[in-house]
């Protein structure tokens, strides 16, 4: 049995920060706090799941800092992190979807590391599914030291088996994520009840449906006369 997965990275929209990111009527799938052994409640209320579909890396914790464009009390959410040495043969995260479909991924970073402070310390390619979807990332030109910043990624996942497997590949030093987000906007009502959600959907009655799939047959007649 041969799978399939195809994935198409539409443009990347940099953010800056924003604390409160919303889609109308967007599902909550995930919400990962990279580097961190437990759940996280932020000040917003939002709850972000310990670290988890990791790819290896090591746990970077510097929740004692004072970080630029977050709240106090979530600097334990932007202060901590999961990097990847530059020689690592896999790198990243690799996360189950529940249905074929289109996707936003939200991606967070906090370059806490002073010697990285400068642009052009810390560069690194960000591929989803094997496809280059933010090339050569770097955090300090971005936001500069101790300042959160995200960048957004819309993936069309498709295959019997979808997911957002998530690659970090190094340019310059070492490459690192701090969160991450994955929304959908369209899920069935089968998905919905299967589905173990970060944020409980707060209208089910309010579903957009998965377009049905439909086959146009075309007849041509030919009368001879």
């Amino acid at each position: 049995t041969t799978t399939t997965t195809t994935t198409t990275i539409l443009p990347v929209a940099f953010n800056g920060f924003v604390s409160n990111f919303t889609l109308p009527r967007a599902f909550v799938l995930y919400r990962i706090n990279s580097g961190v052994d437990e759940d996280f409640i932020s000040i917003s209320g939002k709850l972000w799941s310990r670290d988890r579909y990791f790819l290896g890396g090591e746990r970077i914790l510097k929740s004692k800092k004072t970080i630029a464009n977050v709240d106090k009390g979530d600097t334990v959410l932007h202060g901590t992190s999961r990097a990847w040495s530059t020689d690592a043969a896999t790198t990243g995260y690799r996360v189950p979807l529940p249905a074929p479909g289109t996707y936003k991924v939200r991606l967070y970073f906090t370059e806490l590391v002073w010697l990285n402070r400068k642009a052009g310390r810390r560069v690194f390619d960000i591929l989803i599914n094997g496809e280059l979807a933010i090339p050569e990332m770097d955090v300090a030109r971005e936001g500069g030291y101790a300042t959160a910043v995200s960048a957004e990624v819309t993936v069309n996942a498709e295959g019997t088996f979808p997911e957002v497997f998530l690659t970090l590949r190094s340019v310059v030093g070492s490459p690192f994520i701090s969160a991450m987000e994955i929304f959908a906007e369209k899920l069935t009502p089968e998905v919905v009840d299967s589905f173990s959600f970060a944020e409980v959907p707060s209208n089910t009655d309010d579903l957009i449906l998965w377009p049905t799939t439909t086959t146009t047959t075309t007849t041509t007649t030919t009368t001879t006369t």
